[in-house]
């Protein structure tokens, strides 16, 4: 590879001028107080494809305030 070429599979350097290089979430939601949601956030990762989409069908069709 001549120097002007990059290599595709190479990261940026950090730029954010944080000399910690780990995630940390700007925002991170509050645990809910409701039981059914707690239920649906815990269940999530493991559902089937199918049954997530059913869900946010679902959630699409209730009014938003």
């Amino acid at each position: 590879m001549s120097a002007g070429e990059c290599d595709p599979n190479s990261l940026p350097a950090n730029a954010s001028g944080d000399a910690d290089s780990s995630h940390v979430p700007q925002h991170v939601p509050a645990a809910p107080n409701d039981p059914d949601l707690a239920r649906v956030i815990a269940t999530w990762p493991d559902l089937p494809p199918h049954i997530k989409a059913a869900v946010l069908a679902l959630v699409g069709t209730a009014p938003h305030p």
